[in-house]
């Protein structure tokens, strides 16, 4: 007896399984949310960024890095360097300045100057400008008159990196107070050092020949500069 009194009960609970288990096959799987899951991760992005990679997919080359320097100035800027070339044992300073029509490159008693009239070397001891980029004053440093952007994007493009071992590696780094993207180029025996700001201005470059470091910069034109030779 009292089997069969339990017989209904037993019906109706499996005839409410089967119209749950319906109800979940047109409904679908509902998602679920484990309490032990962590936050994703959200980093707000500097107000001050360095530049940002961009291309086609596959290993990164010197080369294809060569444009984020020596770009167009967007706005005014000056650069304060240190240079040590490894033939030499006291540093040398060199400051850039430059906005969308001027750029002045100081180092000793050198002024490479550029405008709307094109390129010309400055000399304070003579007081003379020629025509051109004369090299033969920073010869010894191992640098050019554009060491700070467009010799480097010149150089990434040489045969010669193009020949390094061993996949260039990229990092952000912050270089007097600037934020900065550094490339290294391996090679047999060092590896090469090259950083760029957003601007497109030199930061860093380190290698067999010279060390090249940012020591200070402000987002403004150097006037004084400019002025110690009046415009052709």
């Amino acid at each position: 007896m009292r089997l069969a009194a339990r017989s209904p009960l037993l019906a109706a609970g499996l005839g409410l399984t089967l119209v749950i288990g319906l109800a979940g096959c047109f409904t679908g799987e509902r998602a679920s949310i484990d309490p032990n899951q962590s936050k994703p991760d959200v980093t707000e992005a500097p107000i001050d960024t360095a530049p940002t990679v961009s291309g086609p997919s596959g290993p990164q080359t010197a080369a294809s890095l060569a444009t984020l320097f020596g770009k167009p100035a967007t706005g005014p800027e000056t650069a304060t360097f240190e240079l040590r070339p490894t033939t030499q044992s006291e540093p040398i300073t060199a400051v850039v300045t430059r906005d969308a029509t001027r750029t002045v490159v100081s180092i000793r008693d050198v002024q490479y100057r550029s405008d709307e009239n094109g390129p010309s070397t400055c000399r304070r001891t003579t007081k003379v400008c020629t025509r051109g980029f004369n090299a033969q004053p920073v010869s010894d440093l191992n640098i050019t008159a554009q060491f700070w952007g467009p010799s480097v994007r010149q150089e990434l493009r040489s045969p010669t990196l193009a020949s390094r071992i061993g996949p260039v590696k990229t990092s952000n780094e912050t270089l007097a107070g600037q934020a900065a993207l550094c490339i290294d180029v391996p090679g047999p025996q060092v590896t090469d050092r090259y950083c760029a700001l957003s601007t497109g201005m030199l930061a860093q470059k380190t290698t067999a020949r010279v060390v090249i470091t940012l020591v200070a910069y402000a987002a403004t034109f150097d006037e004084t500069l400019w002025s110690e030779f009046p415009t052709d």
